[in-house]
């Protein structure tokens, strides 16, 4: 199997790259930049999406580079669209016009280009913010970034039925995990390890918390699977529906179990207008995958925000180190593989 894949440089996009990778797909990437330009954590993401797919750089959805991509490509099974446009999605001002525009542009025209070699099928990546997932009360207002995710989807939705194609939507719940950055969890283990009392906003909201192992397993099992079902298919996988207190209560009895540390917080309970009380999805991915090693995910997640910090693991996380799904990426020569 061959696909064509954005957002590889995303915490949730590489881990997609390596579950389909191990299974044997051919995955070419894209990047919307040179990859000497990343740094940091989203330059490491990079360095192993690289190692584990064909990277094409510079090259951004709807523009000319993608295009020529699709013109140069063989037969491609699937056009998997995990990639958006981010930019301020948590601000009241985020771009919504702008957004779909960026989503959507030039998608016809790649898409037409894809169906003379073969392709007829679209991996949509959504997210349970979007309003029709998440229902309505005089109480919120849907975030805007949720908004320009479903107008997205729905115009994408109205291609694939004219033009025929298969189009999976996977709507993501909040995810969590090793390669993550720039999270309310990562503020929290920073917190920690410098001894500080975390705060945890809004504790009573409900929210869907699940591992990106799960989260990759599953996105790979719907690109395998049967196209049959109808032309637009959703699929809601879930992790743990908890409050958002719950969760953090979680989190901190698995890291002061693995390092030591004195997790103390702080809950927000100030009622604020907002986000809807509950966000959920409906298919729980421990009922699907079984064998899921909770301990040794927890495992991986400690050690790797002990990296990052640069500071020397647990000993419950030493010697858990090689049993470990996630595996740091190693450096690569900054030779530029781009077409």
């Amino acid at each position: 199997m061959k696909v064509i894949f954005t957002g590889a440089s995303s915490f949730t996009g590489v881990w997609f790259i390596y579950e389909m990778a191990r299974r044997g797909v051919d995955v070419t990437s894209t990047f919307t930049r040179s990859p000497l330009e990343y740094d940091g954590l989203r330059g490491q993401r990079v360095r192993w999406a690289r190692g584990l797919s064909t990277a094409r750089c510079a090259t951004r959805f709807g523009d000319e580079r993608f295009l020529e991509l699709c013109e140069q490509s063989g037969p491609i099974d699937a056009l998997c669209l995990h990639g958006a446009f981010t930019q301020g999605y948590q601000q009241s001002n985020f771009l919504l016009h702008h957004a779909v525009q960026e989503n959507t542009r030039g998608a016809r025209e790649i898409m037409e280009v894809l169906a003379r070699r073969g392709c007829r099928r679209l991996i949509w990546t959504g997210t349970y913010i979007e309003p029709e997932f998440a229902g309505s009360s005089q109480d919120h207002q849907h975030p805007l970034y949720g908004q320009s995710k479903q107008r997205s989807r729905e115009i994408l939705a109205d291609l694939c039925c004219e033009m025929g194609w298969q189009m999976d939507c996977v709507i993501l719940p909040h995810v969590y995990g090793p390669m993550q950055s720039g999270s309310w969890i990562d503020y929290m283990m920073r917190r920690w390890a410098s001894d500080q009392v975390a705060r945890v906003v809004m504790p009573s909201r409900v929210r869907d918390h699940a591992h990106i192992s799960l989260l990759a397993r599953f996105y790979a099992d719907i690109l395998g699977g049967s196209p049959e079902g109808g032309p637009i298919r959703i699929h809601r996988p879930s992790g743990e529906i908890l409050p958002v207190g719950a969760f953090a209560v979680r989190l901190s009895d698995e890291v002061s179990q693995r390092t030591g540390w004195d997790c103390r917080m702080q809950f927000d309970t100030v009622p604020r207008r907002g986000e809807p009380f509950r966000y959920a999805n409906t298919t729980p991915l421990t009922d699907l995958y079984p064998d899921f090693d909770a301990s040794g995910a927890w495992d991986a997640f400690v050690n790797f925000h002990l990296e990052q910090l640069d500071l020397e693991p647990g000993e419950i996380v030493r010697q858990a180190r090689e049993g470990m799904a996630y595996q740091p990426p190693q450096e690569d020569p900054d030779t530029v593989v781009a077409g």
